[in-house]
């Protein structure tokens, strides 16, 4: 037993990242899925990883138990890291969907959205689940396995060394959200804004008309119009979501290497 001991403490020292990924990580971290298949997945990619997290340059057996708790933490951190920046980035075409369900009308009504496990309006759901399955379809889930076993390159068990890139990295993702959401629902909001400005003037040309009786289904035909229309367009968004995120993830991982 003993001499499996150096290999068993550093596959123990790898999980870490791979559970706190799939905790974070969008469509694995859903409420929907049990807690005991994230466990089997994040245990899973870990044994499967084994050979590339072997490769780690620490001599684990020279480390005290305090040295070696920080070193499970600082791969937790860099699991973290990288769902974050996914979660972040596919958190924009939420973030449109409620843009839109605002503009429209339907954020009175909130549902229960089970991949956030919170509430969520109409659009902003639909969009959001959207997302998971075009991130599936286009076999992110690859790629982003792929990211997983490349960090082992770039950052291996132990050398995780924090560096000021870091922080410029998170910030540039954030602005990434909002500009990206902003530009998956400025189509439909511009419609909707066009139809509040006509609903205005034909408020002031015939005021006996109840605009309240007639405005709200015609926001909500058109609406659904307009999103019908751009429908193409949350494709093309999607696909330079990914590409945003190859870019940032890789900057993350660099920025996090030794």
């Amino acid at each position: 037993m003993a001499a499996y001991l150096p290999q068993l403490l550093l596959l123990l020292a790898g999980c870490p990242r791979t559970f706190a990924l799939v905790a974070i990580a969008p469509g694995f971290s859903a409420a929907a899925v049990p807690p005991l298949v994230r466990v089997t997945l994040a245990a899973g990619l870990a044994l499967a990883l084994a050979p590339l997290i072997a490769a780690g340059r620490v001599d684990l057996l020279a480390l005290t138990p305090q040295a070696y708790l920080a070193l499970l933490l600082s791969e937790v951190v860099l699991g973290a890291i990288m769902g974050y920046l996914l979660s972040c980035l596919l958190e924009a075409a939420r973030l449109a969907g409620e843009v839109v369900d605002l503009q429209i009308g339907f954020r009175a009504g909130a549902l229960y959205d089970p991949l956030s496990a919170g509430t969520s309006s109409v659009v902003g759901h639909l969009w959001s689940l959207a997302a998971v399955v075009f991130f599936f379809v286009i076999d992110g889930h690859h790629w982003l396995l792929e990211a997983l076993m490349r960090s082992y390159a770039l950052c291996p068990v132990g050398a995780l060394v924090y560096h000021k890139g870091l922080v410029t990295v998170a910030l540039q993702a954030v602005q990434a959200l909002f500009v990206l959401a902003l530009q998956m629902s400025a189509p439909v909001v511009a419609t909707l804004i066009v139809t509040d400005l006509a609903l205005g003037l034909i408020g002031r040309v015939m005021p006996q008309m109840n605009l309240m009786m007639v405005g709200m289904p015609a926001k909500i035909l058109i609406g659904l119009g307009a999103l019908a229309a751009c429908s193409p367009l949350l494709v093309n968004s999607l696909s330079r979501v990914l590409d945003l995120l190859q870019q940032y993830l890789g900057a993350a991982l660099r920025g996090v290497g030794a």
